[in-house]
């Protein structure tokens, strides 16, 4: 990543396992791009759901909200 855009790394040979973790966490990430770019607090909340080490949906609304008081200053976009 730098001032021109995303460049893409070619992984070569790497273990199959090491591979399925990484489709895991995609849809993570998928949705916390859209809470980024759509302001959105509900997107926030289901990359967290979506995570695979969390396992309560209260625990990660407490978290999102805790999340949002302390670290108003970087995450006060989200609506």
């Amino acid at each position: 990543l730098n001032k021109s855009g995303v460049t893409g790394l070619k992984l070569n040979n790497y273990p199959s396992k090491f591979g399925n973790l990484l489709n895991n966490q995609v849809g993570t990430i998928q949705l916390t791009t859209d809470a980024v770019l759509n302001k959105s607090k509900h997107s926030a909340y289901q990359a967290l759901l979506n995570d695979p080490v969390v396992d309560n949906a209260k625990s990660a609304e407490k978290l999102l909200d805790t999340m949002l008081v302390f670290q108003k200053e970087y995450l006060g976009y989200l609506k």
